[in-house]
């Protein structure tokens, strides 16, 4: 983390004035635009070279492109002379919602639904680019001050620095955890979707009609614990005086399984509102946004344009047949292959298909088949183990049939392993016995290394799953403890 910038340091078109805040990967300026705006400049501590800062250059055009009158406008994202990664984003005056609730407390249910519709038109445009913003909170809630038919006037800020943050620190848990839903907490990212900005846009609603915070404790494990696991008092116990559906509404968007919320913002917006038709300045706003119009169509279709792929995670899955290890394509590398991403898409072993692999054991074992089920084999014992047939590529040559046994076993009698036995491991050789040229059938005895192929399989196998086990209990205890 570098010093703090003094007052009247320019960076790109702004000057800068004092330190807002500080955090781990980011420092927020207050700043003076070229033109006399009021600027918000975010510096992160990011490398400039790496994925994670080339996605969030290629949303931040996008976003550009968009112009959604409820997003803040992005006027710069570069990187100064010496390599230090920042955005510039104009505000105007004004305060964000945390500021306003600590000044003048809960809002009214209009002010409220008001803020509600602006800041959930962002997230749903948002979402039609397949950006999620991750990190919805008061803070991040600008109420800009004017004469603007709509108040309070709203503007989203920060859309894609938390997956920035996040992305550029794997492992660590950034930001407030009060404002994070269950599935970000205790999930894979895979996970983490619009469904995450749903319940905290709930999460929101609940505050600003309250002035109260349902999941809050002294200590940031304290704060996951309530988040996962506790239950936010009913809305009506602390305003009694809203309607009924308002409660409903924002009760069911802070379910604890993302699957039991909306399907959509949209669909949250319209619950909350109850039947009840947007004021005419507000529907003006942000109507057409909500409802697909025709013209917020196209400026999505601009704004997807912008990029040269969709900068969301789509990972497909390739060659699952034949227990072939899955092949992990990335949508021109978008995105890296976190640990959780790749643990996600894993195989579990027991699940692995062995068809191929049986269909290809059936299909060498075909010409040389007989009616017999067994043959009569003489006692190992007699014929002494050759030293050099012992390595693990021993190739079988036999004109008979022949079937390696499911254990080491002195019977004299050759069976053929029950269907799971047929389970051939990637990294696996064939395993087999040589039959002396001139032998007959019965004289064919199992090597070492056949008797010994089950054992070796069947160990690892228990290796494998140890491993995978391993590695998961150690990543769910390093994201709960940072």
């Amino acid at each position: 983390m570098g010093r703090e910038l003094p007052q009247g340091t320019t960076v790109g078109r702004c000057t800068v004035e004092r330190l807002r805040e500080r955090h781990g990967l980011s420092e927020v300026y207050a700043a003076v635009g070229h033109v006399g705006q009021a600027c918000r400049l975010s510096f992160f501590h990011v490398d400039p070279d790496g994925q994670p800062w080339r996605r969030f250059v290629a949303e931040s055009q996008q976003l550009g492109a968009l112009n959604h009158p409820c997003l803040a406008e992005v006027l710069e994202t570069a990187v100064t002379p010496d390599g230090r990664p920042y955005q510039v984003v104009s505000l105007g005056p004004g305060e964000d919602l945390a500021s306003r609730l600590r000044r003048s407390g809960a809002l009214t249910m209009p002010e409220a639904l008001t803020v509600a519709q602006q800041v959930g038109a962002a997230l749903h445009s948002l979402h039609a680019l397949d950006l999620i913003h991750r990190g919805l909170s008061p803070e991040r809630i600008f109420l800009c001050e004017g004469g603007d038919a709509v108040r309070p006037r709203v503007r989203l800020l920060d859309a894609g620095v938390t997956r920035l943050l996040d992305d550029s620190a794997a492992g660590a848990l950034l930001g407030n955890p009060e404002y994070k839903a269950p599935e970000q907490l205790i999930g894979f990212s895979i996970d983490v979707g619009p469904a995450a900005d749903l319940y905290a846009l709930a999460l929101l609603v609940y505050q600003s009609l309250t002035s109260s915070r349902p999941f809050k404790s002294d200590s940031a494990a304290g704060t996951i614990l309530q988040v996962v696991r506790g239950t936010a008092e009913p809305l009506r116990a602390l305003r009694p005086d809203l309607p009924r559906g308002v409660e409903t509404a924002v009760m069911r968007a802070l379910a604890k399984e993302r699957t039991a919320r909306y399907a959509s913002v949209a669909e949250f917006l319209l619950a909350l509102q109850g039947g009840e038709p947007l004021d005419e300045s507000l529907d003006a706003l942000v109507g057409g946004w909500l409802r697909s119009a025709d013209a917020a169509q196209v400026a999505i279709r601009q704004a997807q344009a912008q990029a040269d792929s969709k900068p969301s995670f789509q990972v497909v899955a390739l060659n699952m047949g034949g227990g072939a290890v899955p092949e992990i394509v990335e949508d021109q590398a978008t995105v890296p292959n976190t640990m959780d991403e790749v643990m996600r898409l894993a195989v579990p072993v027991e699940q692995i298909s062995i068809g191929a692999a049986r269909a290809k054991a059936e299909t060498r074992a075909a010409p040389i088949g007989t009616p017999s089920a067994t043959q009569s084999a003489p006692d190992t014992k007699s014929q002494p183990p050759d030293n050099d047939k012992t390595d693990e590529n021993v190739k079988i040559e036999a004109t008979g049939p022949l079937s390696v046994p499911a254990a080491p076993s002195t019977s004299a009698s050759l069976s053929v392993p029950a269907a799971p036995s047929s389970l051939v491991l990637a990294n696996s050789a064939p395993v087999a016995a040589s039959v002396p040229t001139g032998s007959s059938p019965t004289d064919v005895s199992p090597s070492p290394a056949s008797r010994s192929s089950q054992p070796m399989a069947s160990h690892n196998i228990e290796r494998l799953i140890l491993l995978l086990v391993g590695v998961v209990l150690g990543f769910l205890l390093r994201h709960l403890t940072s």
